[in-house]
Order: structure tokens, then C-alpha cells, then sequence
């Protein structure tokens, strides 16, 4: 396993070592975030062209320096830091595990912000999905309403 300065250079001294400190109760990590210095695409993650193409910067550094062959895994950010590169803030898992954890840590609905630490405002699918009560139960009354509408 290499530390960052076993690193090549070019990539070394665009990681940025005093990142935020990951917070929150459900996904604790050690340290600091380590930020890329590079473009990112529209989602926010860093990319590195290596071997004549661009990259995912944060692959590669997971690669490099613990050495573990990732192909077919998505790498999750147990910080919630998309632009961090720190391989211990990643964990290699696969696609279905990384969605399923993106969901767990989702605290409200993206359509209206309804709070789900409330339990009345989240059901659950039997496929696991979860989903807004709340817009729900609003989206139910509407299409009654303009149900009843329609037949008078």
C-alpha cells in the first residue's frame, strides 16, 4: 500500500490534504477529506487523464494506493464528499449496495424537503426503496379531486 507521497507528482500536488471534516452520526470516517485540484464533471466528482483518457480521480487514487482491483465496483463516499480522494473515506462496493446506502442517508424527499426522521412521512417499497408519504398522500388527493371533477 503507497501514502501520498509515494504518489507521482502530477498527482500529488493537486490534492488538497485540508479539506472539511466529514460530520454526521451514520457514516463516521478519521480525518480529513482530501480534495482534487482538477475539472469536475456536472455531479461535482474530479477527473485525471490517465493513459490518454479521463478518469474518475478519486478510482484512481483509491488504485494506486491500496493497490485493490475495483473494476465492475462503485467506490462509496462514506464521507458524502464527492470531490474527496482520501481512500480510507472510500469503501469498494458494489453498484446495488452503493444505491441502497445513498438511500439510507437520505433525511428528506427531494420533491417538497418533507423531514423523514419522522416516520409518518416515509414508507418503504418491498423492493426497499423508499418513499414520501407526504407527497404521496398529497399526490393521491389531487388525482381524487380531479377525478370528482371530471364527472360532474
Amino acid at each position: 500500500m503507497l501514502t501520498l507521497t509515494d504518489l507521482p507528482d502530477r498527482i500529488k500536488y493537486k490534492i488538497d490534504t485540508n479539506g472539511p471534516i466529514p460530520s454526521g452520526p451514520l457514516r463516521p470516517v478519521e480525518g480529513r477529506c482530501w480534495l482534487f485540484d482538477s475539472w469536475h464533471n456536472s455531479a461535482g466528482y474530479p477527473y485525471i487523464r490517465v493513459d490518454g483518457r479521463d478518469q474518475p480521480a478519486h478510482r484512481v487514487v483509491f488504485k494506486m494506493m491500496t493497490g485493490q482491483d475495483i473494476v465492475g465496483l462503485d467506490l462509496d463516499h462514506v464521507c458524502r464528499n464527492v470531490a474527496c480522494v482520501r481512500p480510507s473515506h472510500h469503501d469498494a462496493v458494489t453498484h446495488t449496495e452503493n444505491m441502497k446506502r445513498l438511500g439510507k442517508a437520505q433525511t428528506s424527499c427531494r420533491r417538497e424537503g418533507h423531514d423523514w426522521s419522522d416516520p409518518r412521512n416515509v414508507r418503504t417499497r418491498p423492493n426497499g426503496r423508499r418513499y414520501c408519504a407526504e407527497c404521496d398522500r398529497i399526490s393521491l388527493r389531487q388525482r381524487y379531486l380531479a377525478r370528482k371533477a371530471a364527472a360532474q
